[in-house]
């Protein structure tokens, strides 16, 4: 069980709060729901935008001091509280969640997750009041309690400040697997989507470092960077039949900048020796990996005769193979959600280090942004034809 308890003080009268937080049928400030379905008098159900529903069974509703109700979705069953008080300035809230998931997985998770949505809800929540986003909280205290640890943290604090502010249903929407969505605005909108899904518009897989500085004296580019395609390595774990490997990919600093990783524990590497592991190899082979735990890796190439295969060439049984490589140990030093890079066919699940500058390696992957996005098509099949390439569909259908 995981419990949070939040405190924040609004400069805002009780009542306006909790008329913004109770109405049911006005939940349309919230970003990370698509919609809500009042069911019954006590039950109604959330879905978020993609398409996952929520249920909920109000326990207690005392205007306008305290709501409570418990909730259950695929992935947890969990209880939610909020209790409203009249201060000098406004209203304090506390809000109490208690949650159970249901998937072991999923337990370290919870907490980064929370703080990933805090700041976009905190947002939407002001908005919906008519505070200004400078001026509304006058303090935030947060206790997060985790398999019968507590870690306090207070906003008075000099290395533990937080500002966390917890709206109704801020862990559902984890545990659901939503991802927010838009803002008030469509450049918010594009700054959302560009922080979740990177600005790049087209890459290139199996590219060299004469290909990159091509790209770079091209006036139609606005900005090119890449990472060391280093190579694959088998792990016994792995099942799949078609995503038999893990691919190392070297990131530098520019690489972050336009491919954006989305970090749940840990840290970034800083050398060679330490790797990101992303959080759906864990899930999908049940790996029991943590934050300092050590792989002993072969890192080769896979190869189909004379041919070396990129990330972007799906898994050949029978007719590729895996050259013997290099021994190196990696530490983990973070786990990170599936880079969307990665796609569904690709037949290595990708580890990330950090790229070696001091070695010139034969292939890297290439991100490029353009200036005019409506060209990227042109710009790709013209610029590398007969290349292995992707778009950034989240980006370019908006």
């Amino acid at each position: 069980m995981t419990q949070s308890v939040v405190q924040a003080e609004l400069t805002s009268p009780v009542r306006r709060v909790w008329e913004v937080l109770t109405d049911l049928a006005h939940q349309d400030w919230r970003s990370d729901i698509e919609r809500v379905e009042i069911t019954g008098e006590t039950t109604f159900v959330e879905y978020t935008k993609g398409g996952v529903a929520t249920f909920f069974t109000v326990t207690r509703h005392d205007p306008p001091c305290y709501w409570a109700f418990d909730m259950e979705n695929k992935n947890m069953a969990g209880h939610w509280a909020g209790k409203l008080e009249s201060t000098a300035c406004g209203c304090m809230v506390t809000f109490t969640e208690e949650v159970e998931v249901r998937k072991l997985w999923m337990r370290p998770f919870v907490k980064l997750y929370l703080k990933r949505q805090e700041k976009q809800h905190l947002t939407d929540l002001k908005k919906a009041l008519g505070l200004s986003c400078g001026a509304s909280v006058k303090e935030v205290r947060d206790v997060i309690e985790m398999s019968g640890k507590t870690v306090f943290r207070d906003g008075r604090s000099h290395y533990k400040k937080t500002g966390i502010i917890l709206g109704i249903a801020l862990t559902v929407t984890f545990l659901a697997g939503n991802v927010l969505g838009a803002s008030s605005s469509p450049d918010s909108h594009i700054d959302n989507l560009t922080e979740e899904y990177g600005s790049w518009h087209v890459g290139y897989f199996d590219a060299n470092y004469v290909f990159k500085q091509t790209l770079l004296k091209d006036d139609r580019v606005t900005d090119v960077v890449s990472f060391d395609n280093v190579g694959y390595a088998t792990l016994s774990y792995i099942k799949d039949t078609n995503k038999p490997y893990l691919f190392i990919a070297g990131f530098n600093e520019e690489t972050y900048e336009m491919v954006p990783v989305q970090l749940i524990t840990g840290r970034l590497p800083k050398d060679g020796s330490e790797v990101l592991m992303p959080s759906h190899l864990l899930s999908d082979i049940n790996l029991d990996c943590a934050v300092g735990d050590t792989l002993d890796l072969a890192v080769g190439l896979r190869q189909d005769g004379d041919d070396i295969l990129s990330q972007h060439i799906p898994y050949r049984p029978g007719d590729e193979l895996l050259s013997v490589g290099e021994d190196k140990t990696y530490t983990v030093v973070g786990i990170y959600e599936k880079p969307i890079f990665e796609a569904a066919d690709a037949p290595g699940y990708t580890l990330i280090t950090a790229s070696d500058r001091t070695v010139l390696v034969e292939s890297i992957s290439v991100f490029v942004s353009l200036k005019e996005v409506e060209e990227v098509y042109n710009y790709a099949d013209g610029t590398a034809p007969g290349a292995d390439y992707a778009v950034n569909s989240k980006l370019l259908q908006e």
